[in-house]
């Protein structure tokens, strides 16, 4: 297999920062008129931009405590899976 699964997993994170990309983008797109209204009484670029960062990371966050878990379930119900069905005993 060699490296296969780094390479996969190389491919997975990228994908994963892309999505967190455009979802964000997605959500600055979606909000324009929201921050706008921020920036009337006062607001500065630098607290958008924070703002816009609390938002990332709070997706980041969420999405990083259900999908590891998940994503080691899954993991662990696909090889057991895989191995029953090869003939292997399915211990990781």
């Amino acid at each position: 297999m060699g490296s296969q699964p780094v390479t996969l997993a190389l491919a997975l994170t990228a994908a994963a920062v892309l999505a967190q990309t455009l979802t964000v983008l997605a959500s600055v797109r979606q909000r324009r008129r929201q921050l706008a209204v921020l920036k009337t009484p006062g607001w500065r670029r630098r607290q958008l931009r924070a703002t816009v960062a609390w938002q990332a990371s709070t997706i980041l966050v969420i999405a990083a405590l259900a999908g590891v878990p998940l994503g080691v379930a899954a993991g662990h119900w696909a090889w057991a899976s895989f191995a029953t069905t090869v003939g292997f005993v399915p211990v990781p």
